[in-house]
């Protein structure tokens, strides 16, 4: 039994109709039907029956409803004192405390929002070229590895599925050739864009491009480096006027780790919670902090999910819910807390620095 369970059954009680409850959900009617068939099977009691005048509620289903409601109410409660108007949130804890395990929880459990994962083990493959292909499929094989007619099934299914392997917990992400083909799909149709606009005395016109804006914060990080945008390719070239040149897939790792939390950010969707899985990763100290100082600028509208076992990042966030994972317990379920200062626990300090001998 998962939140996002409850919060379907309420919305069908409230609609009184599975139809109309899939729109308000922003799923398909078969999506949110098996949802709730799975649930019934697992608390083996029948919540609703379908009657000429729509889905009613069962005894047991009257019953299941107040509870329903009560934990919902409860965890509103808690996300409006604790998480509403943070910037990010940090996850802190020792190792095999269940952090991942929870921002895969969060992930699957809210559908009605977009969020984006980019996990601690992921391949920094740079691919030396790309072909641009159509925009819309460019965008779900990079968010969700994988594209449908049907436009609810990558979300809710095809991303699991593709994107995590079916074992988003420890799957490694391979998504560097997906991102590459959408920037420079974005790069082509934008290029023609601004072209057609110029061509019809158009001068003002601008629409910067996510390479662009990729670039600009690179060179803010890396500043003896830039960066060349070319048809199909990334270039590098040295900032200080050296005539060498090479293939942004020969940057450095740390170079195209950059690169890639950059870029992936850059790409989410409006709005979303995006979720780093160890933001300090092939990252010298020296620029860690001014990395994600930058892209969380640049992405004001999103909220970030941080798991970090790095004290000093996890100071450096401001306005920021932090939450110390103390131990996963069963399915669905973790001891936690929440601080309001990451200074202002002795025993997380042991704990993390104990955890690193």
């Amino acid at each position: 039994m998962t939140l996002q369970q409850l919060k379907y059954v309420l919305a069908i009680a409230d609609k009184g109709s599975i139809n109309e409850a899939a729109k308000s959900l922003f799923i398909s009617q078969p999506s949110l039907s098996n949802s709730i068939k799975e649930l019934e099977q697992e608390l083996q009691i029948t919540i609703f029956v379908r009657t000429n005048r729509g889905m009613t509620l069962t005894n047991d289903g009257y019953e299941f409803i107040g509870y329903a409601r009560q934990v919902i109410q409860q965890y509103e409660i808690l996300e409006e004192k604790y998480i509403e108007d943070k910037q990010s949130i940090v996850l802190i804890g020792a190792n095999g405390a269940g952090k991942t395990r929870m921002s895969v929880w969060i992930d699957e459990n809210n559908k009605g929002i977009n969020i984006h994962r980019i996990s601690a083990q992921k391949s920094l493959n740079m691919p030396k070229s790309v072909s641009p292909t159509e925009l819309s499929t460019a965008e779900e094989q990079f968010i969700y590895g994988t594209t449908n007619e049907n436009k609810e099934w990558p979300k809710n299914y095809g991303k699991k599925n593709n994107r995590w392997g079916n074992k988003p917990e420890i799957h490694m992400l391979n998504d560097f050739n997906a991102l590459m083909v959408y920037l420079m799909t974005e790069n082509y149709e934008k290029s023609i864009e601004y072209r057609k606009n110029h061509k019809e005395g158009n001068s003002q016109f601008d629409n910067e491009t996510k390479l662009e804006k990729i670039k600009e914060i690179w060179e803010q990080v890396i500043t003896h480096r830039q960066l060349q945008i070319c048809a199909g390719k990334i270039e590098v070239i040295c900032a200080t006027g050296n005539t060498d040149k090479y293939n942004g897939s020969e940057m450095s790792d740390g170079e195209r780790a950059i690169f890639h939390y950059i870029a992936e950010v850059i790409c989410a969707k409006d709005n979303s919670l995006i979720i780093v899985d160890e933001p300090e990763n092939h990252l010298h100290k020296s620029i860690l902090i001014r990395l994600w100082n930058a892209i969380e600028s640049a992405r004001s509208d999103c909220v970030f999910l941080y798991i970090t076992h790095n004290l000093e990042f996890a100071s450096s966030r401001i306005n920021s819910q932090i939450i110390w994972v103390k131990e996963f317990l069963v399915k669905d379920s973790w001891k936690y807390d929440l601080l309001d200062d990451i200074n202002s626990s002795d025993s997380l300090k042991l704990e993390i620095m104990g955890n690193r001998q």
